[in-house]
């Protein structure tokens, strides 16, 4: 190393030692590859700070400029190193990733964007998903190429924005390989899972994307304030086609973008025990009767996974930077779908067809703006940021978001997106009071997407949430789904809950619905005659039992007779027409 440090001095007094020391630090750091972990530090450690004390030294310039780039080339194998102790190997990690990014900042840009580029586009992602120490590899070589490059590009402001656009579509690709990361190998997806290195891998890939769209979000909302623009975002965007509007606008959609990708891709699949938590704090209409984990084991899983928390809280933060709320970026999604402008944007390098704002990420924004707010304080008691609008109306999230919620839980084996749309559905299910028609049920349009239509109707609603309670592998969502159609019927009028009930128990729909559908119907008949409540008094159960109880009873004889090989089905229609049988006697008998 003395050598190195002899030639560098020779060097600002004599260019003749310019070939002398290009291949004394080649010969350097091949060399020290198999040295151990603190020789290997003091190495780079001597380079740093000779790069560090002659910044201004043109013959270091030059070095630099020149022969930056295969120096990034000789000093890629440390930021893997792995050759002793593991303290000093996280050193030796940590200061070739800072001198990487150092000589990186004073690489020509073009040469830059060349090489990092054709690094990025040789990324193997499949290779990486299949091979635990491949992604780790991997993961810390692309993570500093990118950063160099990501920076580079956008050091200049009259081409920041077209510049973004390469490392966005990165961001896009990496993001969609995390995804499968967490839903096949993480415990991040799915705490039961044992932490690997998995989790390392999500941590600093999805860090350093959030480097890049904190940049983008940051440059884009001081161009906006400087021109008092920061407060009509959503005014603007939805009176200017995407393609005429400013460039900071432009920032602005492409970090929102990003953003929402994020909250899709990773948050979305993250197991966070949401419905857990809040049906511990907070009793609803429905006793569970298979209780979830005591509150005191989910904290403890919070506690043990604070880095996938900080991470949701980066997200959360970039998120209030852009001025966005769930209700807010819901309508202007709307709004670009139905829109002719968004059709004549697609000529542009930034559109919505590239670059789709995402209503999975919106329905998780809203998942994870109810767990700021109803949560964060009261079951962790950490201050929240506030990320709901200050006016919280449920019917109109009810109205405006079930399409979306239930499209988010297309997937019914999808656990930890299904347990943040049941906990968003459990919400508001405590909150919302209404009176259902058969009307209502089949003919009022609500707007989507729910199985790729624009609009469906809360009979299609219910198809969806039947899915998902006789499908979904965790008890306690099945379990919570079932209540939750039970609710659902709860606020049918009489005839429609006879509808809903005749629906649910097609044979279009699965077994194991059809049988909870007989389970649900039993249940009421039962509790009813119990209760003898004034709706059954009188002249109303001649009524009841002539409008309802024996069609019912003939519907379930021509059930039984179709039936063949289903003994489930056959038991649990078999009780159901044993109670009705039990129930008019009883009412003759009066």
């Amino acid at each position: 190393m003395q050598h190195v440090t002899h030639v560098l001095l020779l060097l600002q007094h004599n260019e003749q030692h310019y070939d002398t020391l290009i291949s004394t630090i080649r010969q350097t750091l091949t060399v020290a590859q198999v040295f151990d972990p603190t020789a290997q530090y003091n190495i780079l450690d001597t380079i740093t700070s000779i790069l560090e004390s002659h910044n201004n030294d043109t013959s270091h310039s030059r070095l630099l400029r020149e022969l930056g780039w295969d120096i990034l080339e000789w000093l890629e194998p440390y930021l893997t190193t792995a050759n002793g102790d593991p303290d000093m190997c996280h050193k030796v990690r940590l200061l070739s990733s800072s001198l990487f990014r150092k000589i990186g900042q004073a690489i020509r840009p073009q040469e830059v964007y060349i090489f990092a580029s054709e690094q990025m586009s040789l990324m193997n992602w499949e290779e990486m998903l299949s091979d635990e120490e491949t992604a780790v590899c991997t993961t810390i070589r692309i993570v500093n190429y990118f950063g160099v490059y990501a920076l580079k590009r956008t050091e200049d402001p009259s081409t920041f924005l077209a510049n973004t656009i390469y490392p966005s579509s990165y961001c896009t690709n990496a993001l969609d390989f995390l995804e499968k990361v967490l839903k096949q190998h993480a415990s991040w997806g799915d705490i039961q899972v044992k932490p690997s290195r998995w989790d390392h891998v999500i941590q600093v890939m999805a860090n350093s994307i959030l480097d890049f769209i904190d940049l983008l979000a940051t440059t884009a909302m001081n161009q906006l304030k400087k021109q008092d623009l920061d407060q009509n975002i959503f005014k603007v965007l939805c009176r200017t086609p995407l393609s005429e509007a400013n460039v900071a606008y432009k920032q602005w959609y492409l970090s929102t973008y990003l953003l929402l990708k994020c909250f899709e891709t990773l948050i979305a699949n993250m197991d966070m025990r949401l419905l857990a938590l809040y049906t511990q704090r907070f009793p609803w209409k429905y006793n569970i009767r298979r209780p979830f984990e005591k509150p005191a084991q989910t904290i403890d899983k919070y506690d043990n996974h604070a880095v996938m928390i900080n991470l949701v809280t980066r997200c959360s933060r970039i998120t209030l930077a852009l001025g966005i709320t769930f209700d807010s970026i819901l309508q202007y999604r709307r709004w670009l779908e139905n829109s002719i402008h968004s059709v004549n944007d697609n000529d542009s390098n930034i559109n919505t067809e590239k670059f789709p704002l995402s209503y999975d990420g919106i329905v998780t924004l809203l998942a994870i703006s109810i767990y700021d707010s109803y949560l964060v304080t009261d079951v962790f008691e950490a201050e929240n940021l506030k990320m709901l609008p200050m006016v919280l109306q449920e019917t109109w999230i009810g109205h405006q978001c079930l399409g979306p919620i239930l499209q988010f839980i297309g997937n019914a084996q999808a656990v930890c997106r299904v347990d943040k749309a049941l906990f968003i559905l459990v919400l508001l299910a405590n909150q919302v009071d209404t009176c259902i028609s058969i009307e209502m049920l089949t003919d009022m349009k609500l707007p989507g997407p729910l199985n790729n239509d624009t609009t469906f109707t809360l009979r299609d609603a219910l198809q969806v949430m039947c899915n998902t309670a006789a499908n979904n592998p965790h008890p306690d969502l099945r379990l919570t789904a079932y209540q939750l159609i039970s609710c659902f019927i709860d606020m049918c009028q009489g005839d429609t809950q006879l509808f809903v009930f005749m629906d649910l128990l097609d044979e279009q729909h699965s077994p194991p619905m059809q049988a909870a559908a007989v389970g649900l119907l039993k249940e009421r008949i039962v509790n009813a005659f119990d209760k003898k409540t004034r709706v059954w008094e009188g002249d109303v159960l001649d009524w009841v039992e002539k409008t309802y109880l024996r069609p019912l009873r003939d519907t379930i004889d021509t059930s039984l007779q179709s039936l063949s090989g289903d003994q489930e089905q056959i038991i649990q229609l078999n009780l159901l027409q044993n109670t009705l049988d039990q129930v008019m006697y009883e009412r003759n008998k009066e």
